[in-house]
């Protein structure tokens, strides 16, 4: 048996192993019975495993290759020949250009680089460090321009792997940084703020979000099979979300494969189960306006999310016509989910594209350009008009005619529609079972017959119906 003089005598491997086999022996007794090695025994296996070990360590260093530099000699211009050191004049020089090349001004930037700080800093162990606001500007370049991750390192002087972590590493820090203050979820005063919005922006009542979800292209990932396959045969992740009348998000669900349906997503969802099984902290009941009919509040939805209480969905065919002036009103207001999609579209570039990362980072980029659009929406007031992030008539807008006017981030997105889209649904339910309980209150709001100056009557609102109706949001 190994005693505490053998392993004292032993080197410091020699110990490691020698104390294993020491623990190795207590493990082999039977019955009380303790089997044990002699002294000799011990050595000759410490000397094989030691010999075995040294094999090993060898192998190793004869696969490792030599580096031939810590910095490639083109990279080494960096702080001189860099495209941030444009950045630094252009900030001053051109505020304008500051906002088309980040999407964001001066100030905006300092403050982003501040709250990711805590993040992403760490004591410095390089010749040459890149600094945390290098970081997000590399990032942001990559994001806002949808260029790739080669051409970016080449025009910042720095190492393609280099950028593909500081990516992964800054885009989660702005989720991490932004998440609690910007997509907050909203409070029951939070939620009447909302529903407000609705009734004096889109003319719909009791109305707290609207829900739908959007297909983020990626490059086919390796040995995925159809998993990531969407209805267009193209490969996604699909990022659902709620947001409010201002076009933000108040919900965000990112990462299900392509191949499943809106629907499926959405009751798979934490949000969706919540919703569906009536655990969510949502307002009692209203009254809608000008009446004494107490509805509850409701999400917007299209014909591939279910019918309930609190989420409504447009009627199917054979329209009277007061279901068509519900329909008309019903997709007035829900098209407003299209707006956040397409604004953050269009301001990052990346997600126009399909993405050529690894699923995973797929959902921390796409997390971060909706951290980032909450948080440039919330801060635009602050802005001049040349550095707004949703600029005058780049939403679409309801005219003095109650017509809808196309957005401005349309025209510069290839495949997105410009009519408004009415939903198209399979009648449900029968006429001699009672209506479920999302049925009762749509037809409530399908008898409301609320008005507010200047706003269409029931005939004109009946005759500014497209005749030909359309499904698909080819945004998505």
């Amino acid at each position: 048996m190994v005693t505490l003089l053998t392993l004292c005598s032993l080197g410091d491997q020699s110990k490691k192993m020698a104390a294993a086999n020491f623990e190795r022996e207590g493990e082999r007794g039977v019955g009380g019975i303790i089997e044990t090695m002699s002294v000799e025994e011990e050595f000759d296996l410490l000397e094989e495993e030691e010999l075995l070990t040294e094999l090993l360590l060898a192998r190793e260093q004869g696969h490792r290759r030599e580096r031939r530099w810590c910095v490639r000699p083109l990279n080494r211009s960096r702080e001189s020949r860099g495209e941030y050191q444009l950045v630094k004049q252009m900030r001053e020089i051109d505020p304008e250009m500051h906002f088309r090349y980040f999407r964001m001004s001066a100030s905006r930037f300092d403050d982003l680089v501040h709250r990711i700080r805590p993040y992403i800093q760490r004591a410095s162990t390089h010749s040459s460090p890149v600094t945390v606001a290098e970081r997000l500007a590399v990032t942001l370049r990559i994001l806002a321009s949808g260029g790739s991750q080669q051409s970016v390192a080449a025009s910042y002087r720095l190492g393609s792997a280099t950028v593909s972590s500081i990516v992964s590493e800054v885009c989660q820090a702005i989720h991490m940084a932004l998440k609690d203050e910007f997509i907050p979820y909203p409070s029951r005063a939070g939620f009447q703020e909302i529903s407000r919005d609705f009734w004096r922006m889109w003319n719909f009542p009791n109305c707290i979000g609207c829900i739908d979800g959007k297909h983020v292209q990626i490059k086919a990932p390796p040995s995925a099979g159809s998993e990531y396959v969407n209805y267009k045969g193209t490969h996604s992740v699909v990022l659902m979300a709620v947001c409010d009348a201002q076009y933000r998000f108040t919900m965000l669900d990112v990462g299900a494969y392509g191949r499943q349906s809106d629907g499926g997503i959405f009751q798979a969802s934490r949000f969706g189960h919540g919703l569906l099984q009536g655990t969510l902290d949502l307002p009692p009941p209203d009254d809608l306006p000008g009446s004494t009919v107490p509805i509850p509040h409701t999400f917007l939805g299209d014909a591939a999310f279910p019918l309930h209480a609190n989420l409504m969905r447009p009627y199917g065919t054979n329209l009277d016509e007061g279901k068509k002036i519900y329909n008309f009103r019903h997709s007035r207001a829900r098209r407003v989910i299209e707006n956040p999609f397409g604004i953050m579209s269009a301001r990052w570039r990346v997600l126009g594209r399909p993405i050529e990362f690894h699923p995973k980072k797929v959902v921390d980029v796409v997390n971060a350009c909706a951290a980032l659009h909450n948080y440039l929406c919330y801060t635009d007031a602050a802005n001049s008009l040349a550095t707004r992030y949703i600029p005058p008539n780049f939403t679409d807008t309801v005219s003095a005619a109650q017509e809808i006017q196309p957005g401005e981030w349309r025209l510069g997105l290839p495949g997105t529609i410009t009519s408004w889209i009415l939903g198209v649904c399979q009648t449900r339910g029968h006429p001699k079972l009672p209506l479920p309980p999302g049925m009762t209150s749509r037809c409530f709001f399908n008898q409301h017959r609320v008005r507010y100056p200047g706003s269409l009557t029931t005939s004109e609102e009946v005759s500014s119906i497209p005749t030909r109706h359309n499904n698909n949001c080819n945004n998505k």
